[in-house]
């Protein structure tokens, strides 16, 4: 007997988010998505009427969690801190929300948290630093609330439909351009 899950996904459809939304999807899980108000969808065209969205909030969470426990909460989402100087939107996407999140379901009894951190050197920038920062919550978690929690410590990534900002991408163009 195959077990379903319910599983909450914070950044379901950026790059990597989407792909894993997919695949959690055609695998037959339940799936709620947390999206920032103007998101594009496109890249889960094919199934976006099967994910449930709700807003990328805390109070977005909290309804969600008034009609589904959820098995697993995946954070995918983050901001990069690209063209900007002023270090909130980093702050926010990367610990102060995923942060707020990990407190409301550990609260309701969730139990798995996989966040997405990064392998760059935690003084590199403050993505990576915020990065580090909320691993480092978590593991404080661990032993406080009796939680799994794991941060998955990406590498380079890249893939034919990968964003054009993002480092391979602008590698190439510089490439060809001499």
């Amino acid at each position: 007997m195959r077990y379903y899950m319910n599983i909450l996904i914070l950044g379901g459809n950026g790059y990597i988010g989407s792909k894993i939304t997919r695949e959690f999807v055609n695998s037959g899980h339940s799936v709620v998505c947390t999206k920032r108000s103007g998101s594009n969808l496109s890249r889960l065209a094919e199934i976006k009427d099967i994910v449930k969205w709700i807003p990328a909030s805390i109070d977005g969470v909290e309804s969600a969690l008034q009609y589904m426990a959820f098995d697993y909460v995946l954070n995918l989402a983050c901001s990069y801190g690209r063209n900007t100087t002023l270090y909130d939107d980093v702050l926010d996407a990367n610990i102060a929300f995923p942060l707020k999140i990990l407190n409301i379901v550990v609260e309701h009894g969730t139990k798995n948290y996989l966040t997405i951190g990064t392998s760059l050197p935690y003084d590199l920038n403050m993505y990576s630093f915020s990065k580090r920062m909320f691993s480092e919550f978590g593991h404080f978690y661990v032993d406080k609330h009796n939680i799994n929690f794991n941060s998955l410590l990406l590498e380079m990534f890249y893939g034919a439909d990968e964003p054009e900002d993002r480092f391979w991408p602008s590698i190439i163009r510089k490439m060809i351009r001499g």
